[in-house]
């Protein structure tokens, strides 16, 4: 019978580094059935459907490398899985999320294609995937394809899920080059963590973890804040809380007409009416007074409105908010004026967000011309904001776009602090479990809080919080969410790899014991050593460039992946004379082997005893080449991170790789797992 039809297999996430790239991507696999036999130019009117739907893919380079790349392939003949991914991409790109990368792979079975696309939100990249594949079927099978409206709905899925403008523009400028600051969004409503264990800080919009309560709750009280910053000699206009609507007119009467009115629940350029008469007044009353039945009457401050960004203490933007009241949420209302403004506006806003004890404030300042003083007869300060909206600043209509998301990234990390921990992954086809107990155990003696997650379980020092196979994904970010973790050890097999990705973007020190191909057929359509090789490497692809990658110089095919490290190479081998290794110690590098029945790190210019193996009683309780080789590449492991010699001798001489005994004391630590809530 035959089937002429896209259909999905599997679908899943791939939330870290993997086989594909260091991004988190979704991974389909589709069974195009017998489209096999129908490449895109043997489809009648296909083509050309396909771009009267989706003009922009005109843009798309595919293998030729420019423009019009992906429309050639489609007039010369391409298969529906890799049409899937084009399309799939730019859906994505139209519903406002754009990203670049896709692959469509066969797997070896008639028919069947991996699909990864990049998936910077997971839910609504599925809903593309889903999109693409039913608008590709209408073209293929000349229906018609609403694309309009499939856009406008995955625009709404997209606002739904995906972070906000200000919290988008902090991590945009965390993951930058230069920075690479790990982040892990914490909630659905814009919590973000930055870092990782205990070096880590959070954001929530433009608010920050250094962004005091009582600060926060200042800035929701107007009137409070208002009489603070009076207080405190800033010029601020005359205003009262009116508690009926004859007390409000009275005290519109005294100051002058017009006056200003707005609700007493909201901030300072929100909601509000301008009010010259008794009418007014009653119908100003009637809209804003809200269930607490009062008012703010104001006097009006000549002038427009001006946002000021300040960040410790500092002012970093500034903008004249053309469009009036409101005009703060309306980008393309604003000018940007940070050049231009006086001094002293700079100082009092300054001042203001102390006053409050802001970290991060939007002060709104009301200015006839904001080259001049700010003083009590030209300008007021009107409010302060906690949480500042940043669009305004970073898509301003007219002016200069302000870095402000950097701003906020470097004063969370200053001096080029990248918020990171010491992170080793270790992957392989054997004994990887051994090694990150013997690590962790390294690190754990080295005096630093230490986060396992392996085979065996998981781990905070050597206190065992579960029993199961914890060498996983969502374990690992467990790991790296505590905030007491100093350090952390996570185990990553081939499968994780491949079905979930790794936990971390990138690592200090990544190890690779061997690779033996048999052992990983049958799952994820791998069948071949050249694909195996592929996804292992993955652990060497993300070592930092101040890392390293610990490699088993006796196995062939682990001591090529050394070339794809960006970082430092510490080989490691039972036998000394390992060509691999001994070319390697010629060129300066660093390694650990045995000689003469000793454990021994290995330079170039000199070599250093560790241990005989004979006090090892890892090794000489059950002697073999396994045993042997998580030793050498734990001890590998642990020089690379600098773990003093010391430390190395008593852990190769004191580790038991039998999970701790829970009645036995603990050594004091703090083991507080991060604790999440959805804000309200």
């Amino acid at each position: 019978m035959e089937r002429k039809t896209i259909q999905f297999l599997k679908i899943f996430p791939l939330r870290g580094p993997s086989l594909w790239t260091y991004r988190p991507t979704l991974e389909a696999w589709v069974d195009i059935g017998d489209l096999e036999d129908c490449p895109s130019n043997t489809i009648p009117g296909f083509v050309e459907r396909l771009c009267a739907w989706l003009p922009s893919l005109s843009e798309h380079r595919c293998s030729y490398g420019e423009p019009g790349g992906f429309i050639k392939r489609l007039h010369e003949g391409t298969w529906p899985a890799h049409i899937l991914e084009h399309v799939t991409l730019e859906i994505q790109n139209l519903a406002g999320m754009p990203g670049g990368f896709g692959k469509a792979r066969e797997t070896g079975v008639r028919g069947v294609y991996k699909v990864v696309v990049s998936a910077r939100q997971e839910d609504v990249t599925r809903a593309c995937l889903e999109a693409a594949r039913d608008l590709v079927m209408a073209a293929i099978e000349d229906k018609p394809f609403d694309v309009k409206e499939t856009v406008v709905r995955l625009e709404a899925l997209a606002g739904q899920y995906m972070l906000g403008p200000s919290t988008a523009c902090i991590v945009a400028a965390a993951e930058e080059k230069d920075r690479r600051i790990p982040t892990m969004r914490l909630s659905p409503d814009n919590l973000v963590q930055l870092g990782y264990g205990a070096r880590q800080k959070r954001i929530w919009a433009a608010e920050t973890e250094l962004t005091g309560a009582i600060a926060e709750g200042i800035t929701r009280d107007p009137s409070l804040s208002h009489r603070l910053l009076k207080t405190c000699g800033l010029p601020v206009p005359p205003r009262i809380l009116a508690e009926s609507v004859d007390e409000a007119w009275e005290e519109a009467e005294d100051m002058g007409l017009p006056v200003s009115v707005k609700s007493s629940q909201h901030g300072t350029i929100e909601p509000r009416a301008e009010v010259s008469n008794r009418v007014e007044m009653e119908a100003a009353w009637q809209n804003l007074s809200g269930n607490r039945a009062e008012v703010i009457v104001e006097k009006i401050i000549p002038g427009k409105p001006h946002r000021l960004l300040v960040l410790g203490g500092k002012l970093v933007a500034a903008a004249r908010l053309d469009g009036g009241a409101g005009s703060s949420n309306v980008p393309n209302s604003a000018a940007d004026v940070t050049g231009l403004v006086h001094p002293s506006t700079t100082e009092a806003a300054c001042l203001a967000a102390k006053i409050v004890g802001l970290d991060i404030a939007g002060i709104d300042v009301m200015l006839e011309d904001v080259e001049r003083p700010l003083s009590a007869d030209h300008g007021a300060i009107i409010g302060v904001h906690a949480a500042p909206g940043l669009v305004t600043h970073l898509h301003p209509a007219s002016g200069e776009p302000r870095p402000v998301g950097r701003s906020i990234i470097d004063g969370l990390f200053p001096n080029g602090d990248d918020g990171r921990i010491p992170v080793v992954g270790i992957t392989g086809s054997e004994g990887t479990t051994g090694v990150a107990r013997l690590i962790a155990e390294f690190l754990r003696l080295s005096g630093k809080q230490t986060g396992l997650a392996c085979g065996d379980g998981l781990f905070f020092n050597r206190r065992q919080v579960e029993t199961t196979d914890c060498g996983n994904w969502h374990s690992g970010r467990r790991i790296l969410m505590n905030r007491s973790v100093e350090a952390a050890v996570l185990e990553n097999s081939a499968d994780v790899i491949l079905g979930e990705g790794l936990a971390y973007d990138r690592c200090k020190v990544g190890v690779v014991t061997c690779i033996v191909p048999e052992h990983h057929y049958g799952r994820y359509y791998i069948d071949t050593p050249e694909r195996v090789i592929q996804v292992i490497r993955s652990q060497v692809d993300v070592v930092l460039p101040n890392g390293a990658a610990v490699l088993n110089a006796e196995d062939p095919r682990v001591a090529e992946l050394a070339p794809l490290c960006d970082g430092e190479v510490v080989f490691y081998a039972a036998d000394p004379s390992t060509p691999v290794l001994t070319n390697h110690l010629a060129g300066g590098g660093r390694a650990v082997t045995i000689r003469e029945e000793n454990l021994i790190l290995a330079s170039a210019s000199e070599e250093t005893l560790i241990a005989p193996l004979s006090s090892i009683p890892f090794i000489s309780s059950e002697p073999g080449p396994i045993r042997t080789g998580v030793v050498l590449a734990a001890v590998a492991a642990a020089w690379a991170l600098d773990i003093a010699l010391h430390v190395l001798r008593t852990g190769v001489e004191t580790f038991s790789n039998e999970p701790h005994d829970a009645n036995q004391p603990d050594p004091p630590e703090s083991v507080v797992f991060s604790s999440m809530t959805h804000r309200a």
